[in-house]
């Protein structure tokens, strides 16, 4: 009979161990932090200055306190050394984002870091961010290039990727580049890539740093041994909606199986912020600014401009070319209909 019990009480350990989660402990992340805040003077387009705030907060966070390595991507006004250089250029381009990206990931290949944490600033529109030349990156594309078969033969999907996005989920601004006929691809969510927005899909966000102040107010100051990254995540949203933020609707989406822990790294391995630097002059703003969307001289004068900027972009889906032209026949027709009366 107490042999009985002996195996039972084995079974019963044996079932709970194998019901209970694996643990992960994150002690050397990379982190990865792009902000886009300075865009072309458009109307739907304004700059977002507490794109800055959240990026020095952010790197105080992740590398000061985290002690993680750390590559940022943003306005130079950042950077205290270079905050006051005129010459120095503030906008982010799409080009500028991929010369950041493959580092990145040839820097997880490098050494041995056990997670990546990528935080995104900027206009968003349609699951993507808007850089400072009006083209959108999708959040996709960033999961994409950072998902497990890009990460073979060292990491695979095994690698704990979290993603933090604060910027709009809305479809308030208006496509304001010409379509290109590139159809937008539908990537797998894979397992270990995690996401955390700002607000919910479908709603705007305010520029006013709330959701960045709760990420470094909670991490900060809760335990990290007993407080799991759910739990972390749990407190922040607790805390925004403690600072009658309305426009912030945080919404966290985990595809990790284990439970996972944030460690701070040793301060004496920690290593000096890699900014990247902005190669290249500004694109000139008068050439696409303040041009009516819906003419055909605006795709006429955008493909020039983008030919003498960016070779190799002016392949623009010949329906979009057709129907803006169509528009602007119409439009010449109504603003001249006295002369086809004469006719």
């Amino acid at each position: 009979m107490a042999a009985q019990h002996e195996v039972a009480d084995v079974q019963a350990v044996q079932s709970s161990t194998a019901q209970a989660p694996n643990q992960v402990h994150i002690r050397n992340a990379l982190v990865a932090i792009l902000g886009v805040s300075d865009y072309h003077q458009h109307q739907y387009l304004k700059p977002l200055d507490g794109v800055i705030k959240d990026v020095q907060s952010s790197i105080a966070l992740w590398n000061t306190y985290f002690n993680y390595d750390t590559h940022v991507l943003a306005d130079h006004r950042v950077r205290e050394e270079v905050k006051a250089d005129n010459n120095a250029r503030k906008k982010i381009y799409q080009r500028d984002i991929q010369r950041f990206l493959e580092p990145i990931r040839r820097s997880i290949y490098d050494k041995p870091y056990d997670a990546l944490i990528f935080m995104l600033f900027g206009h968003g529109r349609n699951e993507s961010l808007v850089t400072s030349d009006f083209e959108n990156y999708e959040y996709d594309e960033f999961r994409q290039f950072f998902n497990g078969s890009n990460l073979v033969p060292k990491h695979g999907d095994d690698m704990l990727r979290l993603f933090i996005v604060d910027t709009c989920r809305g479809n308030d601004i208006p496509d304001i580049r010409p379509k290109r006929g590139v159809a937008s691809k539908q990537y797998n969510v894979e397992s270990n890539i995690n996401t955390l927005y700002a607000t919910t899909k479908g709603y705007t966000v305010g520029d006013v740093g709330t959701f960045v102040r709760s990420i470094n107010e909670v991490l900060r100051n809760i335990d990290l041994t007993t407080h799991s990254l759910s739990d972390a995540v749990s407190q922040i949203t607790k805390h925004v909606d403690e600072s009658s933020a309305a426009w912030y609707c945080p919404e966290y989406v985990s595809r990790s199986k284990s439970v996972i822990y944030l460690e701070r790294k040793d301060a004496a391995s920690r290593n000096d912020v890699q900014y990247l630097s902005l190669e290249g002059p500004e694109l000139d703003e008068q050439k696409v600014q303040d041009i009516p969307l819906s003419t055909y001289e605006q795709y006429a004068q955008y493909a020039q401009y983008a030919a003498d900027s960016e070779p190799g972009v002016t392949d623009w889906n010949v329906w979009e070319s057709m129907k803006a032209l169509f528009v602007g026949l119409k439009n010449l027709a109504v603003k001249y209909w006295w002369i086809l009366v004469f006719l």
